[in-house]
């Protein structure tokens, strides 16, 4: 119900990539791998099997750098950005 919750709400914390620096990415596909739900994170639309766990996060900072990582958590419409 939580995630329902979340997927409806305006103030819910989502996932982000930032498409616009998608050059950075090396396609090492570290994000992919580190996600239980088997989703693929770095698609334009949003997964509905996405919990906002942050593990493709941590995955893309590992392999980045935390200051180049590709993935935050945020509040609200990312479609905004």
């Amino acid at each position: 119900m939580q995630m329902l919750f979340g997927w409806f709400s305006p103030i819910s914390l989502k996932l982000k990539f930032d498409h616009k620096n998608f050059h950075k990415c090396t396609d090492c596909r570290q994000c992919e791998k580190a996600c239980f739900m088997d989703v693929k994170p770095r698609l334009p639309k949003k997964d509905v099997s996405c919990v906002n766990c942050g593990e493709c996060i941590t995955a893309c900072n590992k392999e980045l750098g935390v200051s180049n990582g590709l993935f935050s958590l945020t509040f609200g419409d990312d479609k905004k950005d």
